[in-house]
């Protein structure tokens, strides 16, 4: 016997026999699962972008100094290294910031050197110093040296020095004798709750200098 031309399956069966209602379940189907798809897929968050709009003006040394630091004479090495912008909270002054992962916004290496910095976002000033004895030095300790600086601008800092408990030793050899070298982490942190500018913004950090107790004083 020939096969029929159209063979009526149960499927075509059940078609017929729901009607409309065929159509209205599939619907519902096809919308279920276009909810499912939905929930499952990763939706994008929106982000709060925060910019560098604001600024820094770095001192002016009237020395040409060493190029790998902000104001080292050359063949010496007592003065200062660099000056930080470090993120309030997220570093260690006992170690070299230098060297440490996410812990600055921005960084003053050269004379005069103006810098872009994240506004409404807390920092730090650190002033990074090296101090070699014999230099005019009368023992390695930080209670014979002293950082001075001042800030104008946005917000201010009187011109004064950071107090013995601000300043952070990370690397010495020698320390308490008249031979060998230290460095120090210098710290401007606005009694513990550090600073922060708006957009567009400045400062200028000014007058800084570094004082020590020289020899047969």
């Amino acid at each position: 016997m020939a096969e029929p031309a159209f063979r009526v399956t149960k499927f075509t069966m059940l078609k017929r026999r729901l009607g409309k209602w065929y159509k209205l379940l599939i619907s519902l189907v096809i919308a279920a699962m276009a909810v499912v798809a939905v929930v499952l897929l990763p939706t994008a968050t929106p982000e709060t972008v925060q910019t560098k709009e604001a600024r820094i003006r770095g001192p002016v040394f009237e020395f040409v100094s060493r190029r790998d630091m902000l104001a080292v004479p050359p063949l010496q090495y007592t003065g200062f290294e660099n000056i930080y912008i470090a993120r309030y909270g997220k570093y260690d002054p006992l170690q070299d910031l230098s060297d440490q992962q996410g812990a600055l916004d921005a960084v003053i290496t050269e004379s005069g050197q103006t810098i872009s910095v994240t506004h409404d976002n807390y920092f730090d000033i650190v002033v990074a110093v090296r101090i070699k004895a014999p230099d005019n030095i009368a023992y390695l300790r930080k209670d014979n040296i002293d950082v001075w600086l001042a800030v104008s601008g946005a917000f201010a800092i009187p011109y004064s020095f950071a107090p013995d408990d601000l300043e952070y030793l990370f690397e010495n050899e020698g320390y308490g004798t008249n031979s060998g070298f230290m460095r120090l982490n210098v710290v401007w942190d606005n009694n513990d709750q550090g600073y922060a500018l708006r957009k567009g913004e400045e400062i200028t950090i000014e007058d800084i200098k570094m004082t020590v107790t020289q020899i047969g004083v």
